[in-house]
């Protein structure tokens, strides 16, 4: 929280002004933190619950709550939600979700000592993934910040593969491959979206509007975290 209130006051007040800075950071904070309710998010009532926001906030709201996930005409709604809990439910539901990966993040890192290189960039794949991921709003491009991950996962795949017997790789190396197959299953089905103009938009709009791109995002994380839990587990054992 001190390196924030640096890097956005601090820092750039002296440059742009005080009164004006201060002014504008305030505005910036009202409109796009402290205006995520039930009515929409990130100042966007319009686009916030539709399937092209893919952030966990917007999905979980879509699931938990009857919300039109649809395309923005007046003749045309989508509704995915499996319950009912109200705004107030489905903040509860993604503060819970949220706050599981974050501490697992936290407890999974490898104290500073016992740091590898290969520990260090899963820690700093999974980064960039939870930015797009607990944002209020997250387009489906924001999820080229995922690249990093499967690329990680790869790597670990044939690392895991070239183990010796009885050293525990070759069982490593079928959760990682299958937890990748999984996340780049669930992401490559939002191409149904592409259908909008010759398929129904239940069908077409159907996979993005559940989440696929959200979903798929967070396979890959769950995955480096475990594997970051695996880094912090050999490395406590001396064999990294």
């Amino acid at each position: 929280m001190a390196a924030t209130v640096v890097f956005l006051v601090v820092l750039p007040a002296p440059v742009r002004g005080w009164d004006r800075h201060i002014s504008e950071t305030a505005a910036w904070m009202n409109l796009m933190v402290f205006s995520n309710t039930g009515e929409g998010l990130a100042n966007q009532p319009q686009r916030a619950f539709r399937f092209g926001n893919q952030s966990l906030m917007s999905v979980v709201h879509r699931l938990t709550r009857p919300v039109d996930a649809g395309v923005d005409r007046d003749d045309e709604t989508l509704k995915v939600n499996l319950v009912d809990i109200g705004p107030r439910g489905s903040f509860v539901v993604f503060g819970l979700i949220a706050g599981v990966l974050c501490l697992w993040y936290v407890l999974a890192m490898p104290p500073r000592a016992r740091r590898t290189r290969a520990s260090i960039g899963v820690g700093y794949a999974i980064l960039p993934l939870m930015i797009p991921l607990f944002s209020p709003k997250a387009g489906t491009y924001y999820f080229c910040w995922a690249i990093p991950g499967p690329v990680l996962v790869m790597a670990e795949v044939l690392r895991a593969g070239r183990a010796e017997v009885g050293s525990g790789g070759r069982s490593r190396r079928w959760w990682l491959l299958g937890g990748l197959v999984l996340s780049v299953a669930l992401m490559l089905s939002a191409a149904t979206q592409m259908l909008g103009d010759v398929a129904p938009h239940d069908v077409a709009f159907f996979t993005q509007a559940a989440g696929a791109t959200c979903w798929g995002a967070e396979v890959i994380v769950i995955v480096l975290l475990c594997l970051l839990g695996v880094h912090r587990r050999e490395a406590a054992l001396g064999k990294l």
